[in-house]
């Protein structure tokens, strides 16, 4: 089917240029326009077999993730103000997280995008994670 589908788009899109054209300017035609469209196709799907879909967490991310999900369902009070560039809040909480999140920090962000997700990574210095792109433009 590849084959037959590669020469009729060959015989529709390049050959009908050409009348009754000799052997070595249909190979040429072939060689230059008619694979040219299947190459790049095929460079893509080698490149990025699953491209159009986020990409699978690992390990940590994981948990990290599920934990971010389920602070943000929880009901926070306006009484603590959370240091967003150090990723730092004032309550108790966020010591003794296993993954430092405290649900005000959360709450301050807009959820993070798919591709986020898959390059988190969780440092021990503040900031812990890399929210550069999560939080707002005058911070």
């Amino acid at each position: 089917m590849l084959v037959e589908s590669l020469w009729r788009n060959f015989k529709r899109m390049v050959l009908h240029h050409y009348n009754q054209p000799h052997i070595d300017l249909a190979t040429y035609a072939l060689v230059t326009q008619g694979i040219a469209p299947y190459r790049m196709h095929f460079n893509q799907i080698v490149r990025d077999p699953q491209d159009g879909r986020t990409k699978s967490l690992r390990g940590e991310q994981v948990l990290i993730k599920c934990a971010w999900l389920a602070l943000c369902k929880r009901l926070t009070n306006s009484s603590y103000e959370p240091d967003m560039q150090k990723w730092l809040c004032p309550c108790r909480a966020q010591k003794y997280h296993s993954y430092l999140l405290c649900k005000h920090l959360v709450k301050e962000v807009d959820l993070p995008s798919a591709d986020w997700w898959a390059k988190v990574v969780w440092r021990h210095t503040t900031p812990f994670y890399d929210i550069c792109k999560l939080l707002p433009e005058h911070l």
